[in-house]
């Protein structure tokens, strides 16, 4: 048993030695990809701003508003609102 546990820590330690002598290079591909995008700062929504108790609840606040603008800009929703109305 102690034989195995010392090849396996030997291994291991091997594999660290190498993966750090070797530089990652990323591809066009890869650089997409989120987790390899640098960090930035958010910026803070000013949505909520009467009502929000936090930056969190600003950021909600924001995405229901564009959502909700993008699904009432849509064509049939925008004639069944005009139907509405006009029955009305």
């Amino acid at each position: 048993m102690k034989l195995i546990a010392t090849v396996l820590a030997c291994l291991t330690l091997i594999c660290i030695l190498e993966s750090t002598e070797r530089e990652h290079v990323f591809s066009d591909e890869d650089k997409s990809w989120w987790a390899i995008q640098p960090l930035t700062e958010p910026e803070i929504s000013t949505h909520g701003k009467k009502w929000a108790r936090n930056e969190i609840e600003g950021l909600v606040a924001r995405e229901l508003v564009r959502r909700a603008c993008e699904f009432f800009s849509t064509p049939k929703v925008y004639r069944t609102l005009t139907l509405l109305v006009v029955l009305r």
